[in-house]
């Protein structure tokens, strides 16, 4: 017989207008929005071959030139087509005292991520998996996720919940950095998360899915109601 240890996580409490809740997520996560800036900077000399030992030389102006553009052509999908999320990242940025163009650095490489790596079956990947209730030990249904990202980025992670003044509450799993999340339940107990595949058609927004999970959390209740409005979505 084997036993677990159970660790108690304590949430980032986000209450109010979305621009409130990011700022005060980036105020409670402003040590950890810094040190993922920087260790994106420090990510490409790491790596081998001398195109990454060069790239990585100057790796804060390309990290700096990735958000800029990142920023430039996400943001306004961002803002017209999901502006409560566009207020919070804004928020977050305004609490932790970073340019916007910062935090898009990860949507970025989360985009481009899905025309490269994505295109054949990687070595290794994430894993997700959902049990009903009758099909697990305790009787309640449960789901997980494990999350293949670069190990510099494992401490940015955190529980959130969000109670905004508008759309359902919501638990999240999110990293300091971003306004949307991997995985989360809303207070009508829908649950959400996603793994990453190759797109072959073309987008209809420069929005990441993480994006759009947290936007269906907040406004739906169902199942029946997750599908038709992800399949309405831009994205």
């Amino acid at each position: 017989m084997t036993s677990t240890t159970k660790k108690l996580i304590k949430p980032l409490e986000c209450a109010g207008t979305h621009g409130e809740m990011g700022e005060q997520q980036g105020r409670a996560c402003n040590d950890l929005i810094h040190k993922v800036s920087s260790a994106l900077t420090e990510l490409l000399p790491r790596q081998e071959g001398l195109l990454h030992r060069t790239l990585g030389k100057a790796s804060k102006s390309v990290t700096t030139a990735i958000g800029q553009v990142g920023k430039r052509t996400i943001s306004k999908d961002l803002a017209r087509h999901y502006p409560r999320q566009e207020q919070r990242l804004a928020g977050i940025a305004r609490g932790a005292g970073v340019p916007q163009h910062q935090l898009y650095i990860g949507p970025t490489i989360e985009r481009v991520l899905n025309f490269g790596i994505y295109s054949k079956p990687p070595a290794g990947a994430c894993t997700a998996i959902a049990v009903t209730g009758d099909r697990s030990s305790g009787a309640e249904p449960m789901i997980a996720k494990n999350f293949d990202y670069p190990e510099v980025a494992l401490d940015s992670y955190l529980v959130r919940r969000s109670a905004g003044s508008v759309g359902y509450r919501t638990l999240d799993v999110t990293m300091a950095v971003m306004t949307g999340s991997h995985e989360g339940i809303n207070e009508h107990g829908l649950a959400m998360t996603y793994n990453y595949g190759h797109f072959k058609g073309r987008s209809d927004a420069g929005i990441t899915n993480s994006v759009l999970l947290q936007e269906v959390l907040e406004q739906c209740k169902t199942v029946d109601e997750a599908i038709s409005a992800m399949a309405g979505l831009p994205r």
